[in-house]
């Protein structure tokens, strides 16, 4: 079976999206049809990937306009009767094509103080609010690359809003 792919194309200055029609076979991910796209028809299509396991959020992407994993999105939860859509996260500057610029996420990260956690029966390890503390603290910790899984939900953090703690994710 063929699928239409419509990734954007283009740089800080501009681009637009192109149309690919690629082969999709059963157990495929976005990432994999991008990877067949780069082969075959645009080898100076820019995309970012490492693990290919869910864990290190580099190949975040928005597809059909939801912030996604590529490597966990599986062509067969998509509608390929249209085409799909993939563009580069719109919370990061765009580089080229489909890899952003991610530096914000380690300039923050050097400003994150490393966690010490008390001991399990100190008084205030058990209040209300050291609990809620300790998930924005995690939550945060994780989401220092876009896309990054925290308990099975795609997080990712806006720059501008890293101060309020104000983490936005899509399920």
């Amino acid at each position: 079976m063929n699928a239409i792919f419509k990734i954007w194309r283009g740089d800080a200055k501009g681009g637009d999206f192109r149309d690919y029609t690629t082969e999709v076979a059963e157990g495929m991910v976005v990432l994999d049809a991008i990877h067949d796209i780069q082969r075959a028809q645009a080898p100076d299509l820019a995309c970012r990937w490492n693990c290919k396991a869910g864990k290190c959020g580099s190949c975040s992407a928005e597809v059909n306009g939801m912030p996604k994993l590529m490597c966990m999105t599986r062509l067969s939860e998509l509608p390929l009767e249209k085409p799909v859509t993939v563009e580069p996260m719109k919370a990061f500057p765009v580089l080229k094509d489909l890899v952003t610029d991610v530096s914000w996420n380690f300039r923050v990260k050097k400003k994150i103080k490393k966690f010490k956690p008390r001991a399990p029966d100190a008084p205030e390890a058990k209040s209300p609010e050291h609990a809620q503390q300790l998930e924005i603290y995690v939550a945060a910790a994780r989401a220092m690359f876009p896309g990054t899984l925290v308990e099975g939900q795609l997080v990712y953090a806006e720059p501008e809003n890293l101060d309020d703690r104000a983490l936005h994710s899509q399920r």
